[in-house]
């Protein structure tokens, strides 16, 4: 009789494992080809292995659930699991009163496509206008006049930029969003009211975890390259990247 021992097992597993990478990898590039492309294999890889490490967190182990795990992730960042901008990701995965992972993954499934729906649009209408309206603003646009509401700039912008996932969202979410980028921006010594309004936005178009996310490595390069440049200039550079980046992704 065949028998596997810990270490057999262990090996099997691990080539099981590897295939199932280079089988995401293929289905990642053609999911989001540009961006698989920008990310290169090895950047593609990292956040298909730190997506398979979160998925087995929320219980998934079956190929279907970690794959559609993955895939959101690619879409709404890697912490979308904890995005207050995302409550329905958050509630699905969170209920453990649905024991079974395939009932889970379905419900989350169906949470997605409502929020596809009202937010991503038909064939990603709504995404891609966002993205075109984005393509050519400069960071001069992150400027809070004197005198001027931070929260109730910011929320203008938001909603001109993106009205369907600003409506989705909500104000009070929205809102929350300064205070969080705020403080996420002191973590690099950027203090500047511009610097608190652009990871506010990132934090919008990313994700919450934008500044730590293998799918954005840029992001965290320029954010920790070179801690003897001044904050200001580093979040200059960010700024600059963002919007390099949108008019790529747009080309």
């Amino acid at each position: 009789m065949l028998q596997i021992n810990e270490r057999q097992f262990d090996a099997f597993e691990r080539e099981a494992r590897g295939n199932f990478e280079q089988e995401m990898l293929a289905h990642v590039k053609e999911f989001v080809p540009k961006h698989a492309k920008a990310l290169g294999d090895d950047g593609c890889l990292k956040v298909i292995r730190l997506g398979v490490e979160r998925a087995e967190a929320h219980g998934f182990t079956l190929r279907g659930p970690i794959r559609f795990y993955i895939e959101l992730m690619v879409l709404f960042g890697s912490g979308f699991d904890t995005d207050p901008q995302l409550p329905w990701a958050y509630a699905a995965l969170a209920d453990k009163t649905v024991t079974d992972e395939m009932a889970r993954a379905e419900r989350l499934h169906e949470a997605y496509k409502k929020y596809d729906e009202a937010v991503i649009g038909p064939d990603g209408k709504y995404a891609r206008a966002a993205a075109a309206r984005g393509n050519g603003l400069k960071p001069e646009v992150l400027d809070v006049p004197a005198g001027q509401d931070r929260t109730a700039l910011m929320l203008a912008k938001l909603k001109e930029y993106y009205p369907e996932k600003a409506a989705t969202v909500g104000d009070k979410t929205l809102a929350g969003l300064l205070p969080l980028g705020t403080k996420k921006a002191a973590r690099y010594e950027i203090t500047s009211d511009r610097g608190g309004m652009l990871f506010a936005v990132l934090m919008f178009a990313f994700g919450h975890q934008f500044d730590t996310d293998p799918r954005l490595p840029w992001v965290e390069g320029t954010l920790t390259a070179d801690r003897a440049d001044p904050p200001d200039r580093r979040a200059e550079r960010l700024a600059t990247k963002t919007l390099a980046y949108a008019a790529r992704a747009t080309a």
